[in-house]
Order: C-alpha cells, then sequence, then structure tokens
C-alpha cells in the first residue's frame, strides 16, 4: 500500500513538471540577464514644522474654553507630515481642530483632481460645500448624532479637519474653519517648508 502511495505521488508530481514546462533534470535553463531600471532617488519632503503650523489654530470662540496647542513633526525616510490640534470644549460639546501638512510627498500630490464635495440633504443633517474664502471644503452636519465634520485639502498637502461632537449646530465649527487664513498659509508653504 506504502509503495503504490509513493509511486503515485511521484508520478502527480511528474506529471505536475510535464504541464508546467519544467526542463528535466540535467538539462539547465539558460539563465536571463537580470534588466536594470535606474531609480530616481525619492527627494525628501518638505514640511512646515510645528510652530509653524501652530500659527494657524483659532483661538477660544466666545463662551468656549480651549485647551493648550499640541503639535509635533515626523520624519520616516523620505516621507514627513506635521500635525498640530486643539480642542474646543462648552459643556458637552467639543470641537477638535486639526491641521496636518502632509508634506511634498503624500497621496494627494498625485491626484489630477481635487476630492469631490457631496451635496445632499437627509433627514437628521447635510452634506453641502462651505466656502473658506476662495477655498471649498466638505461641510457635514448630522443633527440626529450631533456631530459635525469640515475636510478640506489646501494646496494637495495641508488638511484640515474640524470635528464636532454633542454640537447643536455647525456654526461655531464653522467659525473657525473661517479663521484660517489661507493666503498666508499659502505663501508659509512657499517660504518656509524645509
Amino acid at each position: 500500500m506504502r509503495k503504490s502511495a509513493i509511486v503515485g505521488t511521484v508520478g502527480v508530481f511528474l506529471v505536475c513538471l510535464a504541464c508546467c514546462g519544467e526542463e528535466p533534470a540535467g538539462k539547465a535553463a539558460k539563465p536571463e540577464k537580470p534588466v536594470v531600471v535606474p531609480v530616481k532617488p525619492v527627494r525628501e519632503a518638505k514640511v512646515l514644522d510645528k510652530e509653524e503650523l501652530m500659527r494657524f489654530l483659532p483661538k477660544a470662540p466666545k463662551g468656549w474654553k480651549a485647551s493648550k496647542p499640541v503639535g509635533s513633526t515626523q520624519r520616516m525616510g523620505p516621507l514627513a507630515y506635521t500635525k498640530v490640534s486643539r480642542s474646543f470644549t462648552k459643556g458637552t460639546q467639543r470641537i477638535q481642530f486639526i491641521l496636518d501638512d502632509l508634506g511634498t510627498i503624500n497621496p494627494y500630490f498625485s491626484m489630477k483632481e481635487e476630492p469631490k464635495i457631496k451635496e445632499e440633504k437627509t433627514e437628521d443633517g447635510y452634506r453641502k460645500k462651505l466656502m473658506l474664502g476662495k477655498v471649498a471644503a466638505q461641510e457635514v452636519f448630522d443633527g440626529k448624532k450631533k456631530e459635525s465634520l469640515i475636510f478640506v485639502v489646501f494646496e494637495k498637502r495641508v488638511q484640515l479637519n474640524v470635528v464636532g461632537t454633542g454640537v447643536e449646530d455647525n456654526s461655531v465649527a464653522v467659525g473657525l474653519a473661517k479663521s484660517i487664513n489661507f493666503e498666508e498659509l499659502k505663501k508659509t508653504l512657499e517660504e518656509k517648508s524645509k
């Protein structure tokens, strides 16, 4: 029984070799020359440092408390990013204001078109375009969940997220997002990226 199982296994192996086009033992296949393709070195990403980006964090709106701003700059090989944030609270309402400089090497840089802004009205809220000066952002509000979001990618590298939880409406988040001077931010990106 064992001998027939071994013979059967060896037979199946030989059939597989024949079907897969393997050369029989003793005839070595001629090795192909490897193709060498020169690769351009990846440039190191440029980002603002945290102090430069923190200048764009807003102050607390009237009646709200602001946390101390936090931030960091990280480098991983050629990639880099800087993240700064600040929280605002009023009772059970909370708004998280986050600015990320994703650097000059990030997925947005390869996009030919900017992310599309969705517009729709629902039973509990809406999605719509919000103009922050000349910059178009996505505004979302869900009255049932009491959640809000303002999202934009500026100059294919700076991502703004203003996230509200427990909020009655989106007016404070909109005011915070509109406080950013995008012209000044663009100038800072051009002058001080490193």
